[in-house]
């Protein structure tokens, strides 16, 4: 059980994440749906004045052009759901791309944090609120299995989902099998009071060599941005965006000075790790 502190905190963080994947998720799917619309139209009342400059007489010129206005609007659809994004190109071909698939893109933004709505309200308090508790006294990274062993009626699929739902929760290595809190989200969890002292006669055993969270350099590009070896460079930068938020010099103001030096640390650390990543990343496109 939690504190009743802990359950306020968790349901205001739930009626957040709802109201917030809601109203972006529904802006975004509706917006997308009315730009697709749009390009449906446009794509149509061009056919037919195709058609009906070649084929004047024919009884099928509104059919033929809603089908070709189908065909182009799917077509446009299907580049967007497969076809990376490439910002960085130097040809004039990428920002009619950019414009043309703009209707499907925005659909897809906001298909997933409709998804996150649904996810936020089957939010399961008991479970989730005790793990972030206990990570809130850890400063390295978490194994799973410690997880598993401190908390055993977890689901580990489940409980990984629910975490990823709050901002300032990272999943390391590639299996995403140690997991561990920022600095700003390991504070306030810590403020809820003297809750997360009962975990700490649970501490597993050290694991040799742990990579501390003080300690930003220790970590690899990948691990620092929170992404995989091989991201895109559109998933680099949206995760670059979202970690440098989060170490931004106003969220450290009124607090010591080991954490404004840390923040800073890590400042530095995510924009090397975006330079090489990203780098990285150009390369493999080129």
């Amino acid at each position: 059980m939690i504190s009743n502190e802990a359950k306020i905190w968790l349901r205001k963080k739930r009626r957040q994440g709802i109201l917030s994947s809601a109203t972006y998720g529904a802006a975004t799917f509706l917006g997308g749906f009315i730009l697709l619309g749009l390009t449906f139209w446009i794509v149509f009342m061009v056919a037919k004045l195709i058609l009906l400059s070649n084929f004047p007489l024919s009884h099928f010129v509104t059919a033929g052009s809603l089908l070709l206005a189908f065909l182009v609007t799917g077509l446009i659809f299907a580049d967007s759901l497969y076809a990376s994004r490439d910002d960085m190109s130097f040809l004039p071909g990428w920002l009619l791309r950019e414009y043309i698939d703009i209707g499907p893109r925005l659909v897809l933004e906001g298909y997933p944090h409709l998804l996150r709505v649904g996810r936020w309200a089957r939010l399961d308090l008991e479970t989730c609120g005790p793990v972030l508790l206990y990570l809130a006294t850890r400063t390295t990274p978490t194994s799973k299995s410690d997880i598993l062993r401190i908390f055993p009626e977890a689901d580990w699929v489940q409980l990984a989902g629910e975490l990823r739902l709050f901002t300032g929760v990272i999943f390391f290595s590639r299996d995403e099998n140690r997991v561990s809190l920022t600095t700003p989200l390991r504070l306030e969890v810590r403020q809820l009071g003297q809750e997360t002292g009962r975990f700490h006669f649970l501490e597993p055993e050290p694991e040799p060599e742990p990579v501390p969270l003080n300690e930003p350099h220790k970590l690899s590009p990948a691990e620092i941005l929170g992404v995989a070896p091989a991201a895109t460079l559109v998933e680099i930068k949206l995760a670059y965006r979202k970690r440098i938020k989060e170490c931004h010099p106003d969220r450290f103001a009124t607090m010591d000075e080991q954490s404004r030096a840390l923040a800073e640390e890590w400042t530095k650390s995510l924009n090397a790790a975006y330079e090489s990543l990203a780098a990285q990343a150009r390369t493999q496109q080129s």
